[in-house]
C-alpha cells in the first residue's frame, strides 16, 4: 500500500479515503487494482470500490477527499449489490473547494463502487 500512496495518492483508512495524486494536471490518469480494491482516476471521473473489513457483507459511510479540478461540481453515485450501497437523500452532488478538495462521504464496502463525475 505504501507505493500507492507515494505514486497515485492513493491512501485508503478504516476511517476514510483519501486520493491525491502527486500531479493533478488534465493529463494524469491511472487505474490501481490491487485485491479487491480498484480506483480509477481522472480529473474528470473517479471510481473507487474498497472492502470494508472482513464481513463480505460490511458496509459502512466513509467520508472522502479525492484532489481534482477547483471550484468543480461532481455528480456522486454509488453502486453495488447490497441496497446499503445507496447515498443519503441531498448527497447527488459535492463541489471541490478553491484547492480541488473533493469532500463527500459514501457508503463503501464489498462490491459497492462510489464514482465522482464532472457534472
Amino acid at each position: 500500500m505504501y507505493l500507492s500512496n507515494i505514486k497515485y495518492g492513493v491512501d485508503i483508512q478504516i476511517d476514510g479515503v483519501t486520493i491525491s495524486p502527486f500531479s493533478t494536471d488534465a493529463s494524469n490518469k491511472f487505474v490501481w487494482d490491487m485485491g479487491t480494491v480498484h480506483v480509477a482516476f481522472s480529473q474528470q471521473e473517479v471510481s473507487v470500490s474498497v472492502p470494508r473489513g472482513l464481513d463480505e457483507n460490511a458496509v459502512r459511510v466513509t467520508p472522502f477527499e479525492i484532489s481534482l479540478l477547483p471550484n468543480t461540481t461532481y455528480q456522486l453515485s454509488v453502486q453495488g449489490e447490497s441496497a446499503d450501497c445507496a447515498l443519503e437523500a441531498g448527497t447527488a452532488k459535492a463541489t471541490a473547494d478553491a484547492a480541488g478538495v473533493l469532500t463527500f462521504a459514501a457508503p463503501v464496502g464489498y462490491r459497492c463502487t462510489v464514482t465522482a463525475t464532472k457534472a
